[in-house]
């Protein structure tokens, strides 16, 4: 079995980078991108590989929501994990509503990323 592909798009370098080496760690594909319209271009590109999306919703360009819309409509059982520092709960109750997997808070703690991930494959 091939490993599992993730889309990740994160605008912070620093936090990019960092789950990047985390997840290749955990075996997993990474695709990263650092603004929605570059997350887009590169789902459209390896949309046959990827299996879960990790999106940040405060992306410049495309916001993470907008992203999370536009490939649901072309793959609507993608798994998707959202994240975000600020909290609008609004926002998070509409995207679990329209089928996100689960929502993770900034900051969190890396191992919570890997924990999460394992599990939405899981499910």
């Amino acid at each position: 079995m091939s490993a599992k592909g993730i889309l990740l798009a994160e605008d912070d370098i620093q936090i990019r980078k960092l789950l990047i080496e985390l997840l290749k760690g955990e075996g997993y594909t990474v695709y990263p991108a650092e603004d929605g319209q570059e997350a887009i271009d590169l789902y459209e590109q390896n949309s046959d590989v990827i299996d879960l999306l990790l999106l940040d919703l405060g992306l410049p360009k495309l916001t993470g929501v907008e992203v999370f819309k536009k490939i649901r409509e072309h793959k609507p059982d993608i798994k998707i994990i959202a994240m975000s520092g600020w909290g609008q709960r609004e926002t998070v109750d509409e995207l679990y509503d329209e089928g996100i997997n689960t929502f993770i808070q900034k900051p969190y703690k890396p191992f919570e990323i890997i924990e999460r991930v394992r599990k939405t494959f899981n499910e």
